[in-house]
C-alpha cells in the first residue's frame, strides 16, 4: 500500500489531461500519481514496465480547474507573488511588468490593494498570478526579481514560500 499526498493526485489529473487527454477524477487518478512519484516513494519500481488502472472521469466542472491550479503550481508553473511598493510606484509597476514580459512569463491575474492600517498608509500591494514554463523558469524570474526588487518581493505559494505546505517538495528552491 502507498500513502500519496494530494498535490500528488493533482499533478496527475493534470498529466492525464495534458498529455493522454483523459479527464479523471482524483481517485481514478490515485495509482498514476503514485507513479509520478516513483522516484521518492517507490524507487525498486523504476525502470520497471508498470499498469496502472485508470477509473473515474466523474469530476466536478468546479474542482477540475482548482484542481488543475494548484497542480501546475506544485509544478512550478504558476506562482503567485505580492510585492511592496509605495503609493506612488506606477513607475516600478511598470518595470516589474515589462521584466516579467522580458523573462517570457504571462500575466494571468494582477490586482493592487492599498494600504488599509497606519503602517500601511502610503504602501500599495501589487499581487500577481503568473505562469512560467516551469520550476526552473519560476526560479530565474524570482532571482531577477529579488536583485532589482531586494524585500519587496513576497512569494506566496510553494515551492517559493517559507512555510511548507506540501510534501512534494523534497527541497526549497531559489
Amino acid at each position: 500500500m502507498v500513502l500519496v499526498d494530494e498535490d500528488w493526485i493533482t499533478r496527475a489529473i493534470l498529466h492525464l489531461l495534458e498529455n493522454e487527454n483523459f479527464i479523471v477524477e482524483g481517485a481514478g487518478a490515485v495509482s498514476m500519481s503514485a507513479l509520478l512519484a516513483v522516484p521518492d516513494i517507490l524507487p525498486e519500481l523504476r525502470e520497471k514496465n508498470v499498469v496502472c488502472l485508470i477509473t473515474g472521469g466523474n469530476i466536478d466542472v468546479v474542482t477540475l480547474p482548482k484542481s488543475l491550479e494548484r497542480a501546475k503550481a506544485v509544478e512550478g508553473r504558476l506562482i503567485k507573488l505580492t510585492v511592496t511598493l509605495p503609493l506612488n510606484g506606477m513607475k516600478e509597476q511598470s518595470k516589474i511588468l515589462s521584466i516579467i514580459a522580458n523573462v517570457g512569463c504571462n500575466i494571468l491575474r494582477s490586482y493592487i490593494d492599498r494600504g488599509w492600517t497606519d503602517n500601511d498608509f502610503y504602501t500599495i500591494y501589487l499581487t500577481l498570478e503568473i505562469e512560467t514554463k516551469g520550476l526552473e523558469h519560476a526560479c530565474i524570474l524570482k532571482r531577477v526579481l529579488e536583485r532589482l526588487f531586494p524585500r519587496k518581493c513576497d512569494f506566496i505559494e510553494e515551492p517559493f514560500s517559507p512555510i511548507p505546505t506540501c510534501s512534494c517538495f523534497p527541497k526549497k528552491f531559489g
